[in-house]
C-alpha cells in the first residue's frame, strides 16, 4: 500500500515504511558490495561502512544532508549521485 509517496511494508511481521531515504541507504549498501570494474576502493569502502551504521540506525534525514554526508566521506561515490526534482502532482494539473 502506498500513501504520500511512502510504501507501507510488512516483511516477516515487521511493519515499516519504505521511504526514499531508506532506498538511498540500500543503494549505498549495494554500491559498497559491488566488485569488478567501477567497484569502490578499500579505503572508500571502510569510510562508507563507518557512515552506513548511523544512517541505518538513525531517523530519516533530508536528501541534501544525506548527499553532504556522502560527499564528505566518499567523494568518488558522491559524483555518481544525482539529485532530481520531481514536480508535485498539483503542478502537473493531476489534482
Amino acid at each position: 500500500m502506498m500513501t504520500n509517496g511512502v510504501v507501507h511494508a510488512n516483511l516477516f511481521g515487521i511493519k515499516d515504511w519504505v521511504t526514499p531515504y531508506k532506498i538511498a541507504v540500500l543503494v549505498l549498501l549495494n554500491e559498497m558490495g559491488r566488485t569488478g570494474e567501477g567497484a569502490v576502493s578499500l579505503v572508500e569502502r571502510r569510510k562508507l561502512n563507518q557512515l552506513l551504521l548511523p544512517l541505518l540506525q538513525g531517523p530519516d534525514i533530508t536528501l541534501s544532508k544525506l548527499y553532504k554526508l556522502i560527499e564528505e566521506s566518499c567523494p568518488q561515490l558522491a559524483n555518481s549521485v544525482q539529485i532530481r526534482s520531481v514536480p508535485a502532482p498539483h503542478d502537473l494539473g493531476l489534482q
